[in-house]
């Protein structure tokens, strides 16, 4: 038998600072005494998927309990790492089915197959045993230990194609074979019963270059025909014959080449590392002026983006004038890391328990994620067509010549009101700007919010603007009489009006 539940309850709280931040503990109590009742009756895969869903309540993505057989850390694509979570009993052991599968903007798609089924590459998951893809992901939802959605989007398929969960849930009857529906790119629908995947290699689809050499802690090459410097950053981890700290010096080394005038810092899938050792780059890139610019510095992110990787992105966000450009993190700004190792002794269960508390900058501790400036998904089409919209929306970024022309060119690719407020703070705050206006740029994104009907976002826009320009008020009540106009019927609009309007008749 996997163990009883009470003594993970007792080992949680003597091993974490603060673990019941996500969740009462007389609520953590209450599931742990039900699973309890509901022992004698479960199998062993059950009662070990019962103490995951009892670690996933505590809501956070370090902390975790790791399947016997699974990989230690699970790679944002899938694949398996060479450190195993060990089996104390064969029979606790936790198998995978032979795909890989990932959650694209378009659906889940085989990125990964055994040979004997290579015809399922780039084939969309319908259906898994008796359920819809969609909502076999919505059952395993429970499971999953993580900081946010994202954690649940990177890790959903993964558990998909382990067999002993799907069987626990019920999708499928027997563990020893799931039939799986896939639609192919023709629109074919096929049929297949997989059984556990052995110790075969898996052939990849094609993919993004971005998700070449992932062993590889870090590297990066020059991209001549868009004079950019581009560095895969897959751990913030010293390797031998090359630290980080030399690595970044090589790096920054390479930007600072007369024929380079773009850097992009890619940590799309990079679980994390050491938060210490990345100071040598974000030194380096800081006193920087060259490559330090809005339109030469790029961070591209995702949902793999965790841990230190994170914080990472996070001080790049806050101390240069990057750009970000992606999908929303799956690590938090503020959570809780550093795991500490915790076996269970009956059962050889391993959790890992947070021990650190890594407080974000900014005043919302509660920010679930980074919300990059430009969005940039990834569909099947581009996927399979090894496409990378995010490289491609930072090499075709203007660089720019005022803050304005940032506003514009943001508001065009895709950016938001909160990106565009970042963008001015950094402007107002750095000695390299005093001076420069941003009277025209502000106005721009006030008459950008008018044109989404965003008329309280438009109001903060114009206000914030009046605070620094007193004179720009008038053409702000102009524009929102404008739009009024345009739209008599929408009492924000003429909310907006009068706001204004008291706003100057209050000064």
């Amino acid at each position: 038998m996997a163990g009883r539940p009470a003594l993970l309850a007792a080992k949680i709280p003597n091993a974490h600072p603060d673990i019941f931040h996500a969740v009462s503990r007389a609520d953590f109590d209450a599931a742990a005494a039900n699973v309890d009742k509901q022992i004698p009756a479960l199998s062993d895969h059950e009662i070990i998927l019962a103490f995951a869903r009892l670690v996933a309540m505590l809501g956070e993505g370090h902390t975790r309990l790791s399947l016997p057989g699974q990989s230690e850390t699970m790679d944002p694509d899938g694949r398996e790492s060479s450190a195993i979570t060990p089996a104390r009993f064969t029979a606790f052991s936790f198998h995978r089915l032979p795909i890989r599968l990932k959650l694209l903007s378009d659906g889940v798609f085989v990125t990964a197959a055994a040979p004997e089924f290579w015809n399922l590459l780039g084939a969309e998951v319908v259906g898994i045993g008796n359920r819809t893809t969609i909502d076999t992901l919505n059952e395993i939802r429970p499971l999953i230990s993580r900081d946010n959605e994202m954690g649940f989007r990177l890790v959903a398929p993964q558990f998909a194609t382990v067999p002993e969960i799907l069987q626990a849930l019920r999708i499928i009857p027997d563990s020893s074979s799931a039939r799986l529906t896939f639609r192919t790119s023709a629109g074919q629908e096929i049929t297949a019963d997989l059984r556990p995947a052995g110790s075969e290699k898996l052939i990849e689809a094609p993919h993004p270059a971005y998700l070449r050499e992932p062993q590889r802690h870090y590297w990066f090459e020059n991209q001549l025909p868009s004079s950019t410097a581009y560095a895969k950053i897959n751990a913030i981890a010293d390797t031998p014959g090359l630290s980080f700290a030399a690595f970044s010096r090589s790096l920054l080394a390479a930007a600072d080449s007369p024929v380079i005038n773009r850097l992009i810092l890619d940590f799309r899938g990079s679980p994390g590392g050491n938060n210490q050792l990345f100071r040598s780059l974000l030194l380096g890139l800081i006193r920087d002026t060259k490559i330090d610019q809005p339109g030469k510095l790029y961070v591209l992110v995702d949902r793999g983006t965790f841990s230190a990787a994170m914080n990472a992105v996070s001080d790049l966000e806050r101390l240069t004038n990057a750009i970000v450009i992606g999908e929303e993190t799956g690590g938090a700004p503020s959570s809780w890391g550093d795991p500490k190792r915790v076996t269970l002794p009956n059962s050889g269960l391993v959790v890992r328990l947070s021990s650190v508390y890594w407080r974000d900058s900014t005043p919302d501790a509660s920010k679930p994620s980074i919300v990059p400036d430009i969005p940039a998904g990834l569909s099947s089409r581009d996927y399979f067509a090894g496409r990378d919209p995010a490289l491609e929306a930072a090499n075709r970024f203007p660089q720019q010549s005022s803050f304005a022309d940032l506003v514009e060119n943001l508001l065009k690719a895709g950016g938001g009101p909160a990106s565009i407020r970042r963008m001015y703070i950094q402007r107002r705050t750095d000695s390299a700007w005093v001076g420069e206006s941003t009277r025209d740029g502000v106005q721009r994104l006030g008459a950008y919010l008018l044109a989404r009907k965003s008329w309280q976002a438009a109001f903060a826009a114009f206000s914030l603007n009046f605070r620094d320009y007193p004179d720009s008020l008038a053409l702000a009540i102009r524009t929102a009489q404008t739009a009024q106009g345009q739209h008599p019927e929408d009492k924000g609009a003429a909310d907006l009006v009068r706001q204004l309007t008291a706003l100057r008749d209050r000064h």
